[in-house]
């Protein structure tokens, strides 16, 4: 596991821990976590508690790793809890791809996504 992408299971669910920053230089790593626990289906949290900074090479790697599990009926859910980095996934978007939560424990409690897409 990369050293700087811890990966944990909480309430069954798997945790991915980003880093303080993510950038090109860390991307690669984080994506080699998210991937490793993207299964076909499964509800994936990434932890951002902790990251101040976020540039295009991470906002590119939530759309992947949403789609890639939306595409299987599972979800990728972030955790955010920096303003600038919310402030970038709203500015590009990104925020309307990935269901972002202001924190673990709103993360891992809620409803699955395909809930809200029926309700409608």
């Amino acid at each position: 596991m990369p050293q700087d992408s811890r990966a944990r299971s909480i309430s069954g669910l798997p945790v991915i821990s980003a880093p303080d920053e993510i950038d090109i230089a860390s991307a690669d790593q984080l994506r080699e976590a998210l991937l490793a626990v993207s299964t076909p289906g499964a509800v994936v949290v990434m932890d951002m508690t902790e990251t101040t900074f976020c540039d295009s090479s991470g906002l590119d790697l939530f759309a992947e790793i949403s789609d890639r599990l939306y595409e299987s009926g599972g979800e990728l859910r972030v955790v955010v809890c920096s303003a600038m980095v919310r402030r970038v996934m709203t500015v590009t978007g990104v925020d309307q791809l990935v269901r972002t939560f202001p924190t673990l424990y709103k993360a891992l409690t809620a409803r699955p996504r395909h809930c809200y897409h029926q309700a409608a």
